[in-house]
């Protein structure tokens, strides 16, 4: 009966003991290209990075407002380097800008994949399926938020 109402992999985690497979899907990382706006974002050279199928477009969102913008933020290493503050203080710190640094992120770098706007919540793995639908590397644009 549970063969019938849960899917495979489930039954190989939850019965059998057998981990779950991680994955590294490959995709490139290149900026939209569209009529409106080739002169607004200059073009460079396109990233091939592999992560895990599991990995969010939020995070993929992140890398490209950070390394690519160069919008990322130094600051963290100062607050830890200050001995008056507490260890869990930091921690907290830390978690406190790496939500600020997503958020920010999210409001100026899109993500698409087939001219389609990825939602952050989706993976790889449901963009390369459902989206990309090809047997190729998977290829993401990205492009800022106004620039549109």
């Amino acid at each position: 009966m549970l063969n019938e109402t849960v899917p495979p992999w489930v039954l190989e985690v939850s019965v059998q003991k057998i981990l779950p497979r991680f994955t590294k899907i490959s995709f490139s990382l290149q900026p939209y290209a569209s009529p409106a706006n080739k002169n607004i974002v200059a073009p460079i050279k396109k990233d091939r990075l592999s992560a895990s199928d599991m990995l969010q477009i939020r995070k993929v969102i992140e890398h490209v407002y950070e390394k690519v913008m160069g919008q990322g933020s130094d600051g963290g290493s100062q607050t830890a380097g200050s001995g008056a503050v507490a260890n869990n203080t930091v921690e907290k710190s830390e978690t406190d800008k790496d939500e600020e640094m997503s958020s920010l992120a999210d409001e100026k770098v899109e993500l698409l994949c087939n001219d389609q706007v990825l939602d952050p919540n989706m993976d790889l793995r449901t963009v390369k399926h459902f989206i990309w639908k090809q047997g190729a590397d998977l290829t993401l644009q990205y492009r800022i938020i106004g620039a549109k």
